[in-house]
């Protein structure tokens, strides 16, 4: 059933159900409604230093635009089929990215249920037609060559040796972050993502209620991740620093961080071997959210939930003036608390609250679908604080419009418009000045994700 059957079905059925719900304990009786109009989505907690260092990780590194770095790339040993540790993640896996920045694997909507790799499956799943690697993927063995070095906004590269490896970065920034790949690293991305949109649509809620299973947090809504490309590589280095420290990566014998500081966490891939052969570095692929709506009634019961999940996003600047007062506070002070007690925070991704905003947009779809090309396509290397996270949402509504097709909503890019001869180009952009054409249409898109980023909730 799809989710739009659903929809006809629960408003034939609404009265069935409305006595039943209104007899349960607490019904309606929220003491706070405008905080839990909807629960389903991630929170976002506004902080004013890093405080967790997958979160941190993936706020540094995102604005490069490759997709979401993953922190810990061998991912969970035990609870993955042998041959999807070998093979790594791969086109077509669905599963989300947990608290440790690691890719929890659910299954793949491209194989059948008896093929060695496949996850745990529901009863009556039914896979998509199989990929045909020379026609549906773009492949390159080298996309990040040998002695390949990413880093963060604020982090300073010195090479004292290219060959081998040995290196000094100085972090300069609030919060930096280093990927080195010193055998480089291969990419695959399929080159059509619009043929999973009908798929998804079909079993999205299916999905979410079958992981969501038995759980007190629930895996929040657009946490879904069906992945469309990735980055892999059998030999990496990467460092995650919450504070600004000078250190170095030495490979020049046996490979490792000169990184014994606080509030520094490195780790290092030495020795390829069958867990670690293909190991995604980055994976880029299609988030998805259902109709609020429909979450409500189907994942909680139309009750409000136990826990409300949240990633953190530094409110402060990283570098500068505001940075250097804020670093000589803490060190004066000490540092404050950056997490809510007893719960930690998802990392961080922008395409969360992209999803928010196009259901906001489009609130009769059945479902978002928003894709790590999307938000590539404003990335700008920036830091990814709260004020640049915002500009970015901001610039990705100017860049692409909301549609909605057969109960999908998700975003188009804008067609570009015609070409002018000088003049009438320069006096049409005068005509827009003086009209305050582009003020009033930012404005209203930073009114839009204002509704979504922060939102309501804690800060801290």
């Amino acid at each position: 059933m799809t989710l739009h059957e659903v929809q006809e079905h629960e408003a034939e059925t609404e009265g069935d159900h409305e006595e039943e719900i209104l007899e349960q304990p607490g019904a309606g009786q929220n003491p706070y409604p405008e905080l839990m109009k909807d629960t389903s989505f991630t929170r976002c907690l506004l902080v004013t230093r890093a405080g967790e260092h997958t979160d941190s990780f993936s706020r540094c590194l995102l604005p490069l635009g490759h997709g979401f770095p993953l922190y810990s790339p061998v991912g969970n040993l035990t609870s993955r089929p042998q041959e999807h540790i070998k093979q790594g993640v791969s086109v077509g896996d669905v599963g989300l990215i947990d608290e440790r920045g690691q890719f929890t694997y659910f299954f793949n909507v491209f194989l059948p249920t008896t093929h060695p790799r496949q996850g745990e499956v529901l009863p009556d799943f039914v896979p998509m037609p199989p990929l045909d690697r020379s026609v549906d993927l773009r492949e390159e063995s080298q996309y990040h060559p040998p002695g390949t070095v990413l880093v963060s906004k604020g982090v300073l590269t010195s090479y004292l040796s290219k060959s081998p490896m040995y290196i000094e970065f100085k972090i300069k920034a609030r919060e930096g972050a280093v990927w080195i790949f010193p055998h480089g690293a291969s990419r695959e991305d399929l080159i059509s993502t619009t043929r999973l949109h009908e798929y998804i649509k079909t079993h999205a809620l299916t999905w979410y209620r079958h992981i969501n299973t038995g759980l007190s947090q629930l895996y929040p809504n657009a946490s879904l991740y069906v992945v469309t490309g990735c980055d892999k590589t059998n030999s990496w280095a990467n460092l995650s620093s919450l504070v600004p420290v000078t250190v170095r990566y030495d490979g020049r014998k046996r490979a490792y961080w000169d990184a014994n500081v606080e509030y520094v966490t490195s780790s290092i891939n030495r020795d390829p071997n069958k867990y670690t052969d293909n190991c995604a570095v980055f994976i880029r692929g299609i988030r998805v959210a259902v109709n609020p709506t429909l979450w409500t009634k189907h994942l909680l019961g139309s009750r409000p939930p136990e826990q409300l999940a949240y990633c953190s996003i530094l409110a402060t600047p990283i570098l500068g003036i505001r940075a250097r007062i804020r670093t000589w506070q803490e060190d004066r002070k000490g540092r404050l608390p950056a997490a809510i007690p007893g719960q930690e925070p998802r990392p961080y991704h922008p395409l969360e609250f992209a999803a928010q905003l196009v259901l906001n947009d489009s609130p009769e779809a059945a479902i978002a679908i928003v894709d790590d090309y999307m938000w590539a396509a404003v990335a700008d290397g920036e830091e990814g604080t709260y004020f640049r996270m915002v500009d970015q949402l901001i610039r990705l509504l100017e860049a692409f419009d909301v549609v909605l097709e057969n109960d999908i909503a998700t975003l188009k890019r804008k067609e570009p418009e015609p070409r002018h001869t000088a003049i009438l180009a320069w006096l049409r952009s005068l005509l827009i000045l003086a009209l305050g054409v582009k003020r009033r249409a930012r404005n209203a898109a930073r009114a839009k994700v204002g509704q979504v980023l922060p939102g309501p909730g804690p800060r801290l």
